[in-house]
């Protein structure tokens, strides 16, 4: 600076700090179909708990989530009102959620359409990712990671209801197949992967249960055996015969 305090003439300007991008949701296409749901407090709570004059909607909090729709996918966009009273300045409220809060943002049309392309399809995640890339829709595989996780723990307690009704009946069959499995204490391994085993059990109904373990101990499926009420029907593998007598 010169005597005056005046910055010099080939002074330049110091750059604001840049902030570096983080992650974050990727942008959704323009071309998709998108649908406004304007939901609205209630007219019975819309007057000021306070001075009793009509509150004034001041802005909309907004919520979006993916619908599937054979061929395509929607964009549904949910308007939430915000009233808030103008002269005390006090009461404030927001309209009830149309949806309940999930922790993804695809809606259960579009999560029952990747459970049928992961599932039903067998496709591996890459492909279910160019499935949906032709629906309109770019996700990357760490947000169908997301999505596989979240459906499987909520199909969790399912899979428990049906296991228990197999166990409940009069006869159980139940088998057996090397499954191979990635742990995540396998990332920089050079051979990752180990051996588990999916076990299946069946009834004399529809039902089909599955269960995996890690190894092929008897212990780690014994409670399963020890609990079915009617007879259990298996194969010639010796650590049945430790932990329950089949038939």
């Amino acid at each position: 600076p010169g005597s005056d305090g005046a910055p010099a003439p080939d002074a330049v300007p110091a750059e604001p700090n840049k902030r570096h991008g983080g992650g974050g949701r990727r942008p959704l296409s323009a071309a998709l179909k998108r649908i406004e749901h304007s939901i609205l407090v209630p007219a019975d709570e819309r007057a000021c708990v306070l001075c009793g004059v009509e509150r004034t909607c001041v802005l909309h909090r907004e919520c979006m989530r993916l619908e599937y729709v054979p061929g395509h996918v929607e964009v549904h966009v949910e308007k939430r009102e915000v009233l808030a009273c103008i002269p005390c300045r006090k009461d404030v409220s927001v309209a009830p959620r149309e949806e309940p809060v999930r922790k993804v943002r695809a809606a259960p049309s579009l999560l029952t359409e990747f459970l049928i392309l992961k599932c039903d399809d067998a496709l591996p995640l890459h492909r279910v990712r160019e499935q949906l890339l032709r629906l309109g829709i770019d996700l990357p595989k760490s947000t169908l990671g997301r999505w596989w996780d979240y459906v499987t723990a909520l199909l969790g307690p399912l899979a428990d209801v049906i296991i228990g009704r197999i166990l409940a009946g009069d006869y159980m069959g139940v088998d057996d197949t090397g499954l191979l499995y990635l742990a995540p204490t396998d990332k920089g391994k050079k051979r990752p992967g180990a051996k588990g085993h999916l076990w299946c059990f069946v009834g004399n109904g529809p039902l089909v249960g599955f269960r995996f373990t890690r190894s092929w101990t008897a212990d780690e499926i014994a409670v399963h055996l020890r609990l079915a009420e009617g007879f259990v029907q298996g194969d010639g593998y010796a650590g049945y015969g430790s932990e329950v007598d089949l038939d």
